[in-house]
């Protein structure tokens, strides 16, 4: 089994990564703050995890409520927040993806470029990041 842990180390509000990794997104060390029972597994990323595990999704307004999703679908073990832009106009909801089995970067494989029905544009994707529950 394949573990990557993104160590967090938060100091006067302030989060780092572990060496190369970078600085750790606002967004994303808030939803880690307030759920000790995840980890990130990537962050930053503009495709979203494709799997056969995937179990439902949710529209929420933070990252933090994708993670307390995954908390509400029985047999969550990942959950993949992340951004699905169809159109310049739309308000950004994070869309939660629940998943039954772990993920890595490596699953982030759905990049959009999917046609929007009726209305001639595609979908992009942007802020996704994965998150593994622990148990």
């Amino acid at each position: 089994m394949k573990f990557t842990l993104l160590s967090l180390v938060t100091f006067a509000g302030l989060a780092a990564a572990a060496p190369g990794f970078g600085v750790v997104p606002a967004t994303i060390s808030a939803a880690l703050s307030g759920h000790p029972n995840y980890f990130a597994t990537f962050y930053g990323k503009t495709c979203a995890t494709q799997a056969s595990d995937y179990l439902t999704y949710s529209l929420q307004s933070s990252v933090g409520d994708c993670l307390s999703f995954c908390d509400s679908v029985k047999g969550c073990k990942f959950v993949n927040s992340y951004i699905d832009k169809r159109s310049s106009k739309e308000t950004e909801q994070y869309t939660c993806s629940a998943y039954s089995k772990y993920h890595y970067e490596d699953s982030a494989t759905n990049c959009g470029g999917q046609d929007q029905t009726g209305s001639g544009q595609t979908n992009y994707i942007t802020d996704s990041a994965g998150f593994n529950r622990i148990y």
